[in-house]
């Protein structure tokens, strides 16, 4: 099911996605209630689930709860998350 999801400004996925609302698929029968020490909430469902959050300062930790893999092919935001994903995995693995 396509729905709203509402980013937070001047987070690492806002600045990814380049946009603060993308619609994306999504249904829950769990989700993040209570984030744990250290994470951000960046993105919730018009009915409030988290949809998304990320360690603050962290060169990338993200984690989302809807399913790009859904809309990838057909819609660039969600595929743009696997092509960062991508290029960050090879930038930071040079470092390792």
């Amino acid at each position: 099911m396509l729905h709203p999801i509402y980013i937070e400004p001047e987070t690492h996925l806002a600045q990814l996605l380049g946009r603060l609302v993308v619609d994306a698929a999504s249904w829950h029968h769990q989700a993040i209630r209570t984030p744990a020490p250290g994470l951000k909430v960046v993105a919730t469902a018009p009915d409030g689930t988290i949809e998304a959050v990320e360690v603050p300062n962290h060169p990338w930790l993200v984690a989302i709860q809807w399913h790009p893999e859904m809309t990838a092919a057909t819609d660039a935001v969600q595929q743009g998350i696997f092509d960062a994903f991508v290029a960050a995995a090879r930038r930071l693995g040079k470092d390792a």
